[in-house]
């Protein structure tokens, strides 16, 4: 039996995640806010485009994905919704983003994860804090992120 080599297998997953079928919408908020989505209701693996992110967005026709990132959450393998850091809109997205990722994770087939990220240069951070005795959800910003945030909504 032969090996594949790592770089093979990883060329491979990058070509069929981005071939995965995913829609490209937006939704307005009322305060202001945009926020992106990406997703499929037939694909088992929309959300898998995490992993390609920058790449897949490209590909749907969204938006410039800005130097500073992007907040996401991927509540399910249906579903990846994305607010792009760009504007003073910032808190509303916040709010937005956890609460659509709490009800699509508690609410979906193919539960992923409830938690807002910061998706930045490829990297992703929760920025979720789930208190184990109050059973409540909380948003906590790294200070890099909070920096951002701060000079988008103008405080800082």
């Amino acid at each position: 039996m032969a090996l594949v080599e790592w770089d093979t297998l990883a060329a491979a997953a990058r070509t069929n995640l981005l071939s995965e079928p995913v829609n490209y919408d937006t939704v307005d908020l009322p305060g202001g806010a945009v926020l992106h989505l990406l997703g499929h209701p037939e694909s088992v693996f929309a959300a898998g485009t995490v992993l390609v992110f920058d790449e897949a967005v490209r590909a749907a026709g969204g938006p410039e994905i800005p130097d500073e990132g992007v907040l996401l959450v991927v509540p399910n393998r249906h579903n990846l919704v994305f607010y792009p850091l760009t504007d003073k809109h910032v808190a509303e997205a916040v709010n937005a983003l956890a609460q659509f990722g709490q009800g699509a994770y508690e609410d979906g087939p193919g539960r992923l994860s409830p938690r807002v990220f910061w998706w930045r240069a490829g990297a992703l951070t929760s920025i979720t804090l789930f208190g184990q005795e109050s059973r409540t959800m909380s948003i906590s910003p790294p200070d890099a992120l909070m920096t951002i945030m701060r000079r988008l909504a103008g405080t800082g």
